[in-house]
């Protein structure tokens, strides 16, 4: 409101950064299998989403996006449920945290619980 005081406040340290640490591609599929990783990437193609039963037997969404990057290489990332059902575009610019090194038909990604 009008009455309203913005005063700029100094950064003590006590708030953690949670900002992204991303890895080329070509370095992610070097990656051994299970780890989490940070990506960013240019989307290349996006798979029509699909309905799957995962082992807990409860139906998810599931969408395949393949990213490349400055390196040239390409990775296919499999994304679930929430994930899934968000719009995306070829050469959309796109990034995410906490995703997991597969190897399956080669190297790939997949979201987890974690993922944003």
């Amino acid at each position: 409101d009008a009455d309203s005081i913005i005063k700029p406040a100094l950064d003590d340290g006590t708030i953690k950064h949670s900002g992204f640490k991303f890895i080329p591609i070509k370095d992610l599929l070097k990656s051994p299998n299970g780890t989490l990783v940070d990506v960013l990437g240019v989307i290349d193609t996006v798979s029509d989403i699909s309905q799957v039963v995962l082992k807990d037997k409860m139906p998810a969404s599931k969408k395949v996006l393949t990213l490349y990057d400055d390196t040239e290489e390409f990775v296919d990332l499999t994304l679930w449920r929430n994930l899934a059902d968000n719009h995306y575009e070829k050469k959309q610019i796109v990034g995410f945290r906490n995703v997991r090194v597969n190897e399956f038909n080669g190297k790939n990604l997949g979201a987890s619980n974690d993922t944003i």
